[in-house]
């Protein structure tokens, strides 16, 4: 059952790579498939362990991609202003910071607690802190 969350993210790679038309992203999320393919077969529970952090990354990149110069609206203010389509009231820099908190956040979280989890700490926190059930 562990191997399950491992080959439906390759599975949503692999529909991704179908989906695109760039050679070099193509590879790229087929390698990606096939790298959680064999992760779901031979190192389940280290799998199982990567994946919170692949999430955590994955959210820290969209969330920060918005903040680079040139890429429209920050991604708390794209949220706002779906609310608040009326108010003009909008405030661009309170929106963008809270943007950047929220990044750091994914990236204090990642690195502090699921990776130094992953690698130092007991199954038993790992599991009770991303959410898991655990059978005792």
């Amino acid at each position: 059952m562990v191997g399950l969350a491992p080959a439906i993210f390759s599975g949503i790679f692999l529909l991704q790579a179908y989906a695109t038309r760039d050679v070099k992203i193509r590879i790229y999320k087929v390698l990606i498939a096939i790298v959680l393919l064999l992760g779901a077969y031979y190192l389940q529970t280290t799998t199982a362990k990567v994946l919170p952090v692949l999430i955590q990354l994955m959210l820290m990149y969209y969330f920060g991609r918005t903040l680079l110069k040139g890429k429209g609206p920050s991604f708390i203010e794209s949220f706002v202003r779906l609310e608040f389509r009326n108010s003009g009231r909008v405030s661009v820099s309170i929106c963008r910071q809270l943007t950047i908190l929220v990044d750091r956040l994914f990236c204090l979280q990642c690195h502090y607690v699921c990776c130094r989890w992953q690698t130092w700490g007991t199954d038993f926190w790992w599991m009770l802190y991303n959410s898991r059930v655990i059978s005792i």
